[in-house]
């Protein structure tokens, strides 16, 4: 229930990886928080659902093992496919899991550490007032003003014009492929030790991810250990035109000489999307995850990236609630964007190549010859959060 006095010490905006995991830490170091999503869960999310080092280190730090979710499988190798080009590599650790069932459990891990949780609620922020910030909610045909030391700003990433430079359409869509074993089925695809080879259908094994390149985006494709295959797609938004969502998934397919799915429909797709060039903090309030800033990740380093920031800002929320100070709010997202682009180098290398179709070959080729040249395309544990106990982002000053 809300004080007598209206007040939070943290309220936070959004529900996904960010938000959740920002309520779970700051509820389980004592504060008093309350989380307000515009939707309801389980929901539908466009993602391809796979986690890294990263990302698995902070569940565990979050109480939330992935391995136990319905359907959550392990990685093992990632294909990659460009034109005709193949490379294979093994993945040291990963998991694929459904994002509807994730985001769920992150919110029950928020109410069972001490938060409240307000869905299909939508806030608004309003005005700095004495030792507070505003925010207006809209819940159930009501509406109310909850005034909170610091408020975490977790709503994704907004829209951007279709005609907007580097602007991305994100698609996807998780079907259970009637006929097809769950079990591994290593013969889909020439084993890692002859480098990779040319998969005889669109349809990973379990334990393999792929991700396959093409002039207009890429896709990347994990079936789940209860046999459905999950398809997620990021493509140019001045590509889809007057195309089909499926349409323009299975010309990757088709480009990269793999059979097309033609699922032609059942897609959730998000409007429009673009980088933002900056994190932003204002009064008492700041942004982390995709609306703090966001680069499209590869092999499953969003989740992660969106989980560490949540975790990390707990302290600075807990800090500047007590004692707000706009410098070292500037500070810290100014470190925090910092070493976002530092982590995020990989993923921005792989999206200059993903561009050009060429280049990827190339580069493809390389791997294949030279195998150990493709492993800094595969994420690892970064000092800090590579152990269940560890903290993530914690000593990384601001961050």
């Amino acid at each position: 229930m809300m004080t007598p006095e209206g007040c939070r010490d943290v309220l936070v905006i959004g529900g996904g990886p960010a938000g959740a995991a920002a309520a779970i830490e700051l509820a389980r170091q004592g504060a008093d928080v309350l989380l307000v999503e515009r939707r309801s869960f389980p929901r539908p999310k466009v993602c391809g659902g796979c986690l890294g080092p990263r990302a698995i280190a902070c569940l565990h730090h979050l109480g939330v093992d992935p391995t136990g979710l319905d359907g959550a499988v392990r990685l093992d190798r990632v294909q990659l496919a460009v034109g005709d080009a193949r490379a294979a590599l093994p993945l040291p650790i990963g998991v694929a899991v459904d994002r509807a069932k994730l985001d769920l459990q992150l919110l029950d891990r928020a109410r069972a550490a001490g938060a409240d949780v307000w869905m299909q609620a939508r806030a608004r922020i309003g005005d700095a007032v004495g030792s507070g910030r505003q925010v207006h909610v809209e819940r159930h045909a009501a509406q109310s003003t909850v005034t909170a030391k610091f408020v975490v700003l977790a709503t994704g990433l907004p829209a951007a014009p279709a005609t907007a430079p580097g602007a991305r359409v994100g698609l996807s869509q998780t079907r259970l492929v009637v006929g097809v074993s769950s079990a591994p089925q290593r013969a889909l695809a020439s084993p890692p030790s002859e480098g990779g080879g040319s998969p005889k259908s669109a349809d990973p094994p379990a334990g393999d991810v792929w991700m396959v390149s093409g002039s207009r985006g890429y896709i990347g494709m994990v079936r789940f250990a209860d046999g459905r295959l999950n398809v997620a797609a990021s493509i140019r938004a001045s590509a889809l035109g007057d195309s089909s969502p499926g349409a323009r998934v299975d010309e990757i397919l088709v480009e990269a000489g793999l059979p097309a799915l033609r699922w032609r429909d059942g897609w959730t797709g998000t409007p429009p999307l673009r980088a933002q060039p900056a994190e932003t903090a204002e009064d008492r309030v700041v942004a982390v995850g995709d609306a703090a800033g966001f680069w499209e990740p590869f092999t499953g380093e969003g989740i992660g990236w969106a989980l560490e920031a949540g975790i990390a800002v707990a302290p600075l929320a807990l800090e500047l609630g007590s004692a707000w100070d706009r410098a070292r709010a500037a500070s810290w997202a100014r470190e925090r964007r910092a070493w976002m682009r530092r982590i995020q180098s990989r993923s921005r290398t792989v999206a200059a190549l993903s561009g050009h179709p060429r280049l990827a070959r190339a580069a493809l080729g390389l791997i294949r010859r030279v195998p150990a040249a493709g492993r800094w395309l595969i994420p690892a544990a970064a000092p800090g959060i590579d152990t269940p106990g560890g903290a993530p982002g914690a000593r990384r000053g601001a961050a």
